[in-house]
């Protein structure tokens, strides 16, 4: 999610098609999204945000301002643990509060805070409750301190979260040996660094220097994730139309491993992205990077090996009219493994938004995903397809009710690690 949210801080689109764009996508992925993926659209754009609490804020203390939200989520899951035979079911309810603060104690330095916090509580399988006892800390949680200094803008940040997830990839057991659909997988996960922005005379600098940290809480089965990562990345960018921006990104990883199951590694990718306005009802953006790749030998999960090569991301949107409009997105990303040194996944996507009533809308995806792991003794090779439909409700300023449906099916060479999902779920939302 928090990849998403960076891809979108970059795009500079007609308001109304960019509106339409956010409302399409987040609606459509909000109760869906997967492990925090830091490949995900390395290469394009991002900036500093200084969100405008005071405009519609719930309550003021002294200079700081507070905007809280309560919601109620209740999901039916045809296969909690992702299992490929006799799969368990059950309903899962999860509250959750967040909270947004910010003290603008001048007009170019502000203090804000983002905390999103939960319980997940299954009705029939209470050993997969959110693990331990912890709460759910959601992955965009942050505080962060921006300054100004002339054409200098800083931000310094902590990005924290604690993600619970029922997950069939593979834990490792004391022995190194494969724990398949082990269940639920907690960890924390923080990020640390500094962001900023320097325009120049021709292009935008854009840059960022941040360690990322990802702690499992079960230290029997996921310990091996147990690793630290130092991310530095920058971007030039500039307009060169009215209806068109672009420019080039570069970025570089160190990843480093508590235990000797995984390889450390290094990552390095360059490569242009691009957003055109091609007319007042479409709009591309994109972007392409090539993607290099060291590991260091040894590690238990024995891969020597690593897929080093093109990444990208293209999107086509397109504003049919006010009742319809949808997207085609196509993409490869190279992203470090999970029990592997790498993995490359295609994908291709179609999104829609449409509204066949007055009040309702309706925004949902089909997809297609290929992944295949670089090597090793836990190397998967698979295929998904997925589908998601939502819609929503508002009943007043305060009050918003949603609604949504998803099926997947992942076909993986593994056989263990194969399994179909339908999900079906309801969230209730009061903005206090």
């Amino acid at each position: 999610m928090l990849q998403i949210v960076e891809m979108l801080r970059g795009w500079k689109f007609p308001s109304a098609i960019k509106l339409a764009k956010i409302t399409l996508i987040l609606g459509a992925i909000s109760q869906f999204s997967a492990h925090a993926d830091l490949d995900q659209y390395r290469y394009q754009a991002w900036e500093i945000r200084r969100p405008q609490l005071y405009r519609d804020y719930n309550f003021k203390a002294g200079p700081v301002y507070f905007d809280i939200k309560g919601r109620l989520a209740v999901t039916y899951d045809s296969n909690i643990t992702r299992i490929p035979e006799n799969p368990i079911d059950d309903i899962i309810f999860y509250p959750s509060i967040n909270v947004s603060a910010m003290w603008e104690y001048s007009m170019v330095n502000s203090l804000t805070l983002n905390v999103g916090i939960g319980y997940e509580k299954f009705l029939e399988n209470s050993q997969l409750d959110s693990n331990r006892g912890f709460l759910s800390l959601t992955p965009d949680s942050e505080l962060a301190f921006s300054v100004s200094a002339g054409n200098l803008s800083l931000q310094v940040f902590d990005g924290f979260g604690y993600l619970t997830d029922a997950t069939n990839t593979v834990g490792i057991g004391p022995g190194g040996e494969s724990i398949p659909s082990a269940g639920r997988y907690g960890r924390f996960i923080n990020r640390f660094g500094v962001r900023g922005a320097y325009p120049l005379n021709i292009v935008d600098l854009r840059f960022e220097a941040a360690r990322m940290d990802e702690i499992p809480d079960d230290d029997e089965r996921f310990n091996f994730r147990r690793h630290h990562e130092y991310i530095f990345r920058v971007s030039a960018e500039r307009d060169f139309a009215a209806n068109m921006n672009g420019g080039l990104g570069v970025t570089f990883s160190d990843t480093n491993y508590a235990e000797s199951i995984n390889n450390n590694g290094q990552s390095f990718s360059v490569g242009p992205f691009l957003n055109w306005s091609i007319s007042k009802y479409m709009v591309f953006q994109g972007g392409v990077s090539h993607v290099w790749r060291t590991f260091e030998t040894g590690g238990l999960n024995e891969d020597t090996t690593s897929l080093n090569g093109w990444a990208f991301n293209m999107e086509v949107f397109h504003d049919l009219n006010k009742y319809y409009n949808h997207s085609l997105i196509l993409a490869r990303n190279q992203n470090y493994g999970f029990v592997t040194n790498s993995q490359e996944i295609d994908s291709i996507v179609y999104r829609f938004d449409v509204q066949p009533l007055k009040e309702f809308r309706f925004n949902g995806e089909v997809g297609w995903e290929e992944g295949r792991d670089s090597g090793g003794q836990f190397a998967e090779e698979y295929e998904r397809w997925t589908a998601r439909l939502r819609t929503g409700k508002a009943w007043g300023p305060k009050f918003v009710s949603r609604f949504y449906v998803a099926w997947s099916d992942k076909i993986s060479k593994l056989p263990e690690r194969s399994y179909q999902q339908f999900l079906a779920g309801i969230e209730l939302e009061y903005d206090f």
